[in-house]
């Protein structure tokens, strides 16, 4: 049975590259989708299958690899004990996948990152450079850790020997070679990712609240770094029992940070959506009010925030209703049909749109319902 812990992971790492593929299908479709669209769900699948070997490593063959002996038991293992004998190669072999699939999924997530930001910074020519930049130092880094993976320890064979004693470098789970070349290089290529929008954010003339939400957004590659100095702090000492938890742990935590910024505007719809339903509750009593009281004519309500009173104007016909809430900033026309309206007096007052205003009908691009803008946004 796998660690509660590994489950959990593995089960939200599902939700969020599920969720990236709803609002990427969406917002773009899938005939625009780009590298990285296709690149994430193949990350996901070589991330679950990565925590299932770590899972059978530690909980199946209790870690036993081919480090850790003494040339005593070495030399005498195979005859006194054959079973043992195969589990420790078996071991030793399928942590050389781990670090291969460990390395796959890491430069795949920045490899991801990367192309989100050549969209970011698609009309600003000055950042499109360091973008075509970090392409080149992923693909230099990860190649340089696969070579250290397969040819530091030569022949390959080695890398799972049991007797004679192969050295550290032959020690896939233990290997200084691995743990250091692929610490080194993962911090420097994050360093240099979380330079590219760090300076463009701080720049922006938005409001300090917003530029410190993007900039914590954008700074995820911080936790990221955290997760692989305890996760190699790990290696190089004694807690090898939770070393796949921990790599567990990094991955969860880089495909949380790599997808966050593809999912903050859903959040930020989801929010929306949440507070403008509360406030269509706030104003339905009155919309119901005013109903009764005209029975057979067209009302607009339009609710902001720069008071608390109501007041109307208009003619016996027609009359336009303002209902202003206080503590909401909300800019928002909803036009109210209670009986049928002779054709020659739509559009003869204010209440209803004519051709000289700016009236947008869109959809909206994550929900089912409409939306009526006159150029003013509602804000929250």
């Amino acid at each position: 049975m796998a660690y509660p812990e590994q489950v959990t992971f593995l089960a939200v790492e599902v939700v969020i590259v599920v969720l990236r593929i709803y609002v990427r299908w969406v917002d773009a479709g899938p005939g625009s989708w780009q590298v990285d669209d296709y690149l994430m769900p193949l990350v996901g699948i070589v991330s679950g299958c990565l925590i299932w070997t770590e899972w059978f490593v530690t909980a199946e063959l209790g870690t036993l690899t081919n480090a850790y002996m003494s040339d005593e038991k070495r030399a005498t293992l195979l005859d006194t004990n054959p079973a043992e004998y195969k589990v420790r190669q078996l071991a030793s072999k399928l942590i050389i996948g781990t670090w291969t699939m460990s390395a796959f999924i890491i430069w795949g997530l920045k490899i991801c990152l990367a192309v989100f930001y050549s969209r970011l910074t698609a009309r600003l020519q000055n950042l499109r450079l360091q973008v075509r930049l970090a392409y080149f130092f992923i693909g230099i880094t990860w190649f340089a850790v696969e070579l250290t993976i397969l040819f530091s320890c030569w022949p390959m064979s080695r890398l799972w020997q049991i007797n004679p004693d192969p050295g550290n470098l032959c020690q896939p789970g233990i290997s200084r070679a691995y743990i250091w070349v692929y610490f080194v290089l993962h911090v420097i290529t994050d360093l240099y990712l979380l330079y590219i929008p760090l300076p463009l954010l701080w720049k922006e003339n938005i409001s300090m609240r917003r530029k410190i939400n993007l900039l914590s957004l954008f700074s995820g590659g911080i936790f990221t770094m955290a997760a692989t100095v305890v996760r190699t702090t790990a290696l190089l000492g004694t807690d090898h029992v939770n070393i796949g938890l921990w790599s567990c742990l990094e991955i969860f935590i880089s495909i949380f940070v790599t997808n966050a910024p593809v999912l903050y505007p859903l959040a930020g719809r989801w929010v929306h959506n949440i507070n403008m339903s509360r406030v269509a509750r706030k104003i339905q009593p009155s919309i119901t009010t005013t109903q009764s009281e005209l029975p057979q004519t067209n009302q607009k309500i339009v609710a902001s925030a720069s008071g608390t009173d109501e007041h109307g104007s208009g003619s016996d016909s027609n009359q336009c209703t303002t209902h202003t809430l206080s503590g909401i900033v909300v800019v928002q026309e909803v036009s109210v049909t209670t009986g049928p309206a002779p054709a020659e007096k739509i559009g003869a007052t204010s209440c209803y749109p004519d051709p000289g205003r700016n009236w947008d009908f869109s959809k909206r691009s994550l929900g089912s319902h409409w939306s009526v803008r006159t150029g003013a946004e509602a804000r929250l």
